[in-house]
């Protein structure tokens, strides 16, 4: 399977937090070319009350849309449990 682009990326990690993550925000993708399909998505708590209130989710792009979705809702939704 192929690797998921930036463009790609970005698109599926604003629908699992409008769909999945309410309180958050993407605020931008990192693909990091040394690493191959590793890729860091960076979010934005909303209403934050303590710092930090930016989140890195690290993913791997080439899984498919559905695994990528499923690893930033799961990221997402163990860190609000902290």
């Amino acid at each position: 399977m192929a690797s998921l682009s930036q463009a790609d990326v970005t698109r599926v990690a604003n629908e699992a937090v409008k769909q999945d993550a309410p309180g958050y925000e993407v605020v931008g993708v990192k693909i990091n070319d040394s690493d191959g399909d590793y890729t860091e998505v960076i979010v934005r708590v909303i209403d934050c009350d303590r710092q930090p209130c930016v989140v890195t989710v690290g993913v791997f792009r080439d899984g498919g849309e559905a695994q990528l979705r499923k690893a930033i809702t799961d990221s997402l939704i163990n860190q609000r449990a902290r």
